[in-house]
């Protein structure tokens, strides 16, 4: 039906967004500050799906715990999350040996971006809800450690998340 094929087409063309943006991120030139909204996202994704893992793997719980992350924190479809885990899970089997994406950040991004990242980090996932669950929380430490950051640093990027998304909000009194 006509319906089916638009819905085929407009999920075709999200995954070539997708790709794009993963082409960007996996580029050596990658620099935050220039990136979009759907690539940031995308970004943070990968790096959330990377850091769940424990020994290369992750469970069943942790993906559906992602997904819903990625979903509704992120503004990704189900289309976009479930074709991120399709990638990580074709490159996971593919036996190359892969820098790990958080290792290229490591190495190419700076300080300050990585920061910036992290502020943007917190805009999301506080401009859905005030409140982030423990899962998410020990996940963004597990980002803090890689990236060689402290917990004051993220309470820092925090404050700095909650005035942007305060700021954003509308005006309810008028």
């Amino acid at each position: 039906s006509i319906e089916n094929i638009n819905d085929i087409q407009k999920m075709a063309n999200e995954r070539v967004k997708v790709i794009k943006a993963i082409k960007i991120i996996e580029s050596d030139e990658l620099a935050f500050n220039k990136l979009k909204a759907l690539e940031k996202n995308v970004l943070l994704a990968l790096v959330l799906l990377e850091c769940s893992k424990v020994d290369g793997k992750i469970s069943k719980e942790e993906i559906n715990h992602l997904k819903n992350t990625f979903n509704t924190r992120l503004d990704l479809s189900e289309n976009i999350s479930s074709f991120i885990f399709q990638k990580d899970t074709s490159e996971a089997s593919d036996q190359k040996q892969f820098d790990s994406l958080i290792m290229k950040i490591e190495k190419n991004v700076t300080y300050k971006e990585k920061y910036e990242l992290l502020v943007y980090l917190w805009e999301k996932l506080l401009s859905t809800e005030r409140e982030v669950d423990q899962s998410l929380i020990l996940l963004i430490k597990k980002l803090l450690r890689k990236f060689d950051m402290s917990d004051i640093e993220s309470n820092e990027a925090k404050k700095e998340a909650e005035a942007i998304v305060e700021e954003s909000k509308p005006d309810e009194e008028e």
